[in-house]
């Protein structure tokens, strides 16, 4: 490629041009996925027009439900299945009509409430809301978890009682943690909330590699993960995963 011809963007620039935000576009890059074509002497990301195709890519398969690690594994493939790729973004639209068709169901109910002035018009409006979270947070769990898996999940024996008390123990291991992401990773201390930040993912994942790797892939991609999704920030993620990295790598000796 010749650069003396080859017209660069900044990274706001190119964010603005491309409709997308800064953040987004440093996200895709430190996931490897979409890499600055060159960089000025200061060290600023610039961007080509190639790059603008590369990102329509990106955008457009996770338009139609792919996480950003199953875009890379596309990537990586020499002969990307395009008639693969359009029967799924039909699946992916019919599923969207599907739940649409529910909320939609749910306002006509609380249209015919509101003309015969019930005394359940609240309740109405609170199934709508409680329609639309639903099916928008069971669309966006099955971007990482298999039929199977989500099957396997709904059939254990998992008490109201268990479920508190295991949200408990995350939510108290949590903030431990966020008391500790400025001390060093690799001391006695953030080594053993790892070891028990590993305890509570095995109880979950119950040895199965297969869940382990679909819950992995889903924190992974936190960038689009629903705001419910996401019980502590990125500086709690970031600190967490270097101490557990440290842990691995020592226990592999």
């Amino acid at each position: 490629m010749d650069e003396a011809r080859t017209q660069f963007y900044q990274t706001g620039e190119f964010a603005q041009k491309a409709g997308v935000t800064v953040r987004t576009l440093r996200y895709y890059d430190q996931a490897g996925l979409l890499v600055p074509s060159h960089y000025t002497e200061a060290g600023h990301r610039l961007y080509s027009q190639e790059d603008f195709v590369l990102l329509q890519q990106i955008l457009t398969l996770k338009f139609i439900g792919l996480s950003l690690e199953q875009i890379r594994i596309i990537f990586q493939e020499e002969d990307f299945d395009v008639a693969a790729a359009l029967k799924m973004q039909r699946e992916v639209i019919e599923e969207k009509k599907r739940q649409l068709e529910l909320v939609i169901k749910a306002i006509n109910e609380a249209e015919d409430s509101v003309r015969h002035e019930l005394k359940s018009n609240k309740e109405k409006f609170i199934k709508i809301i409680e329609v639309i979270q639903m099916e928008k947070n069971i669309d966006w769990i099955k971007r990482y978890y298999s039929e199977e898996q989500l099957e396997a999940l709904a059939k254990r024996e998992y008490s109201p009682e268990q479920q508190k008390a295991d949200t408990k123990r995350w939510q108290d291991l949590i903030e431990e943690v966020k008391q500790a992401v400025n001390s060093d990773p690799a001391s006695p201390q953030a080594q053993d909330l790892a070891v028990r930040w590993l305890a509570l993912i095995e109880e979950f994942t119950q040895g199965d590699p297969g869940l382990l790797a679909s819950l992995q892939n889903m924190y992974a991609d936190r960038e689009q993960m629903p705001t419910e999704f996401k019980p502590y920030d990125d500086e709690v993620q970031t600190f967490i995963q270097k101490a557990l990295n440290i842990y691995k790598e020592r226990s592999s000796k």
